[in-house]
């Protein structure tokens, strides 16, 4: 008899990292849902948008590198996809791929959730990449004055047009951040063009980083509200749910799933071919890295990458 489990995925380069299969996995155990979520590698946006097609994945949220170069090749978008020009979420159903965004809606919900109002505060957004955008575009929607600040000024200007916030160099943090409230960081965790700069006391900090990040630990020694990021990979899990399903997670169940997760399972990652994708469900696989061309070679590359993202050198 033909599995009928459904197949959904994040993907992204590297990705085996992400903690989106424990949380959805935990809610399709607990809700009787016969579907597994796992990770794929892929190189591209459009071999995104293939192996969707040529796996039958019901359901895909793409993060790094991904969010903007799979926009042009699904067959439609939501409406606040077409104003932050990022993708994190993806439906296929009857031959169609549909793309959302639920960053905007995990950002917002996650500094509300640690008790912060959005509404009239002066919220700063570092980075203008998709998601730095999704953050920008969530704050403004629900009555924050915006600002964002990239490294690349004109990159932070196209998307500050188009967003309808306000945007700035890099060299006038220090003065604007004096009368912020809230600070969203989409940059890599290395990176902190804070240095040297004391930050507000009554500062909200949200770092979109799993682990904690230059930025993070600046902020919490200068005694700022630390938003943890998980928070946000929650929600936005919880809206991306609700797009796959036609139904509210539930959020406490969420909680513990993120709560209790536990490191990928090394032994379980696979290297496929489209004629074994069943291999994915009846092994449960970790990590999925469709073959294509790829010479032996490239895949071992590919997997000591994964792995030293995931665990470490």
């Amino acid at each position: 008899m033909e599995n009928k489990m459904q197949l959904l995925a994040v993907f992204g380069k590297p990705v085996l990292h992400s903690k989106s299969p424990q949380i959805f996995n935990t809610l399709f155990s607990k809700s009787n849902i016969d579907a597994f979520y796992t990770r794929f590698r892929v190189e591209s946006g459009h071999e995104v948008v293939d192996a969707i097609r040529n796996f039958g994945i019901a359901g895909a949220n793409i993060t790094t590198p991904f969010k903007e170069a799979v926009l042009m090749c699904l067959n439609s978008v939501s409406n606040e996809v077409m104003t932050i020009g990022s993708i994190n979420t993806i439906v296929f159903k009857d031959g169609k791929t549909i793309g959302y965004n639920t960053d905007y809606y995990g950002v917002t919900k996650a500094i509300e959730d640690s008790g912060v109002k959005i509404k009239g505060k002066s919220a700063i957004v570092l980075g203008a990449g998709g998601a730095g955008k999704a953050a920008a575009y969530g704050l403004a929607k629900e009555g924050a004055s915006v600002t964002i600040v990239n490294r690349t000024l004109l990159k932070a200007e196209k998307a500050a047009k188009k967003l309808g916030c306000n945007f700035a160099p890099m060299e006038q943090l220090a003065m604007l951040l004096k009368t912020t409230d809230v600070l969203v960081s989409t940059i890599l965790p290395d990176a902190n063009p804070l240095l040297g700069i004391t930050l507000p006391s009554n500062l909200a900090v949200l770092d979109a980083n799993y682990r904690t990040s230059s930025i993070a630990a600046q902020a919490t020694e200068q005694g700022c509200k630390i938003i943890p990021g998980e928070r946000w990979l929650l929600r936005q899990a919880e809206l991306a749910y609700f797009h796959f399903f036609g139904d509210w997670p539930n959020i406490e169940t969420m909680e513990q799933a993120l709560l209790n997760a536990k490191p990928a399972n090394p032994d379980l990652l696979h290297c496929v071919e489209l004629e074994n994708k069943s291999i994915i469900t009846s092994q449960k696989s970790e990590l999925v890295i469709p073959i294509d061309d790829k010479t032996e070679m490239e895949l071992v590359d590919i997997l000591d990458e994964e792995r030293s993202k995931a665990f470490g050198n």
